[in-house]
């Protein structure tokens, strides 16, 4: 009898290890239990043992001399050439997937080819799918962001072309009120007077002279 706790997910996870015989014998009597009773975890167990066998059945593929030099050169100029096309236009996130994806089945295929086990192909397989998986979910968490930035920075550009036509209404009528201040603190023009009228100065003669002197003389008499 199958234990509660043993479902298709932890049936999954021990299928390699049960298909290159490592696993625990208590586990492994629990596991055909469950594939006796679970038509499709058994089903899956068949098709991870055909692919294990086609892959052992292969021939050795032996690696080219300088492989590793050529790797590593490889990478160097690669590097180099992320730092000179950083302005460049990036491939679409689900591009950068379907490759991460196919150089992690191919690494698969090389690690088989050279003696690996099955346990290694299914948890390579497993981790291209998360890696893949994540990347999409990634996708989708930053297009989410972008959105909700947009939103946010659109809301508070309205807002601050607001606040900027409140500033200037404002300030307008702080200059109307200064103006008005400054026109009542200027003194009323003093009403006009008109002019006076000019006054004729006599000049003395030389008839008037000799008259005074006339008046000097019969005084002194």
């Amino acid at each position: 009898m199958t234990p509660a706790f043993f479902d298709c997910a932890r049936a999954e996870e021990l299928l390699s290890d049960h298909l290159d015989g490592t696993l625990d014998p208590l586990l492994a009597r629990d596991l055909e239990d469950h594939l006796r009773s679970c038509a499709a975890c058994a089903g899956l167990r068949d098709a991870l043992a055909e692919v294990v066998d086609a892959l052992r059945s292969s021939p050795a593929v032996e690696p080219s001399a300088g492989l590793a030099a050529r790797v590593a050169r490889a990478a160097i100029v690669h590097a180099q050439q992320q730092r000179v096309a950083r302005l460049t236009p990036r491939m679409p996130a689900w591009l950068q997937a379907v490759a991460a994806g196919l150089s992690i089945v191919t690494t698969v295929g090389i690690l088989v080819l050279h003696g690996g086990t099955a346990r290694a192909a299914g948890r390579l397989v497993e981790r291209t799918t998360s890696a893949g998986t994540y990347v999409l979910e990634k996708k989708d968490r930053l297009l989410e962001d972008f959105r909700i930035l947009r939103v946010v920075v659109g809301a508070a550009i309205e807002g601050r072309l607001d606040r900027v036509s409140d500033r200037v209404e404002d300030y307008r009528r702080l200059l109307e009120r200064r103006r008005e201040t400054e026109q009542q603190r200027l003194p009323s023009p003093a009403p006009s007077t008109p002019p006076e009228p000019s006054k004729k100065t006599t000049l003395p003669n030389s008839r008037g002279d000799g008259r005074v002197e006339r008046d000097v003389e019969r005084s002194n008499r």
